[in-house]
């Protein structure tokens, strides 16, 4: 499943009916023809055709969850980038 760009809109078909589509006003959207949920606090999102499950950033955390009959099902925290932070390192190193 390949993504496209339609009316200012970059689409990615995945599990059954629903679609994962950003918008210009950058905010993440899955759509189904009976159901729609935006989440505007991700930051990134994709589909992982391995997992079977959207995959995305938000809140300086890396989560995934499987799609339901009718949103997100299984939220999991994948990785927890908050505790990371930057330390400059004078070279050489």
């Amino acid at each position: 499943m390949s993504a496209m760009l339609k009316e200012n809109y970059w689409i990615r078909p995945i599990a059954a009916d629903w679609m994962l589509e950003i918008g210009p006003d950058s905010v993440y959207r899955l759509r189904s023809p009976s159901n729609n949920h935006e989440f505007p606090k991700w930051l990134w999102a994709d589909w992982d055709p391995v997992g079977q499950r959207v995959v995305w950033t938000e809140e300086g955390f890396l989560r995934a969850a499987r799609i339901g009959s009718a949103s997100l099902e299984e939220t999991r925290d994948l990785f927890d980038a908050n505790p990371l932070r930057f330390e400059e390192i004078t070279a050489p190193y």
